[in-house]
């Protein structure tokens, strides 16, 4: 019994598999271009619930209560460390270099 061998297939040229290539390239990038399409809703969800995301955790930073808590765990660590500081409000600052 002898082995089967597959039919060998003809050997494309250099400008035939750099064609095929190109169109498989180009159904790639359409099936690409499709998908991102398809999903653009889905993108400006996830913008827009990101952006929320980072204006609230901007906002939670600037809270009075938060402030509050800072700066009693600022005042906390500095007198462990016999440091002391002055924070000023950007106004505080005009007014204190004026005088």
């Amino acid at each position: 019994m002898q082995p089967m061998l597959e039919p060998e297939l003809p050997k494309m040229t250099m400008k035939e598999r750099l064609e095929a290539q190109s169109r498989q390239n180009l159904a790639q990038h359409e099936n690409n271009w499709k998908y991102v399409q398809a999903n653009k809703e889905r993108y400006a969800a996830q913008r827009a619930g990101q952006l929320a995301r980072q204006a609230q955790a901007a906002y939670d930073l600037t809270e009075k209560e938060w402030n509050k808590d800072l700066k009693e765990d600022l005042k906390a660590y500095l007198e462990k460390r016999h440091t002391q500081v002055c924070i000023f409000t950007v106004d505080d600052a005009a007014n204190s270099t004026a005088s």
